[in-house]
């Protein structure tokens, strides 16, 4: 029911606009609507992508080097 009242409130807003403002509504929407479906298919496609060993050693530089605080360094 909640989404129905949003619906409706969103149609109401939308007549409100000019026809130059509804059409970069719409593509605002379009954008939102493809971003929602890609980002997931797009962040997958690297998955596995590094090997273990190649990460564990990633990991072990960042917790040796970047986890370091150097007082004199300011």
């Amino acid at each position: 029911m909640q989404s129905q009242k949003i619906s409706n409130t969103i149609i109401n807003s939308i007549s409100q606009l000019n026809y130059y403002q509804q059409t970069k509504l719409l593509e605002f929407i379009n954008s939102l609507v493809s971003a929602n479906s890609t980002d997931k298919q797009g962040i997958l496609k690297f998955a596995g992508a590094i090997d273990k060993e190649d990460l564990l050693k990633m990991e072990q530089a960042i917790n040796a080097d970047c986890e370091k605080i150097d007082s004199n360094e300011w």
